[in-house]
């Protein structure tokens, strides 16, 4: 009887343990499917449709407009 009881609680500590392993495993994904989508939102579009490079979008710059110079968008 004892050795019942012994592997019952040996079965539900393996359960539990893979339980955790299998959510981890989620949220690893998870979280990296997040910073590749991050990161493709940051690729300039129009360059590497142009001529396929790929680089990240120029970064605007946070003055104050009056010091910003006045360039039309490209």
């Amino acid at each position: 009887m004892a050795g019942i009881i012994g592997a019952l609680i040996l079965l539900a500590g393996i359960v539990v343990d893979g339980g955790l392993a299998l959510g981890a495993r989620v949220r690893a994904i998870n979280e990296a499917q997040e910073a590749a989508r991050s990161g493709a939102q940051q690729l300039d579009l129009a360059a590497y449709r142009r001529d396929g490079r790929i680089r990240p979008e120029p970064v605007t710059p946070l003055l104050p407009m009056s010091l910003r110079r006045r360039t039309p968008p490209r």
